[in-house]
């Protein structure tokens, strides 16, 4: 699937500087850089950090998914499905998601 965007793994590069970064994950050593995680005022590092890994948890996740369809909502359920679906297996998750898509409907 091509996408305008870094492919997956997206990783956190935190080497204790005061400037963490987002970024294209290589090797355990090597990564290309995304973005730098500035935080606003009065930010500590440890939550510049804590945001950035949840970025990249969710644009992991997403992995396949569209941005057309995140974009658009209520679509991302559907791709979403299919994705856990292959990936788990697990009837109760395909059953959760149906749940949610019902109450956003």
């Amino acid at each position: 699937m091509m996408t305008d965007h870094s492919p997956e793994p997206w990783g956190v590069h935190d080497v204790g500087t005061d400037m963490p970064t987002v970024c294209k994950e290589i090797d355990d050593n090597t990564c290309h850089e995304i973005a730098e995680l500035t935080g606003c005022q009065g930010m500590s590092h440890s939550e510049r950090v804590a945001n950035g890994k949840r970025i990249v948890a969710c644009v992991n996740f997403c992995k396949n998914v569209p941005t057309e369809s995140l974009n658009h909502g209520i679509g991302v359920f559907a791709q979403a499905k299919m994705e856990l679906n292959d990936r788990f297996m697990n009837p109760r998750v395909a059953e959760a998601i149906k749940t949610l898509k019902e109450e956003f409907a």
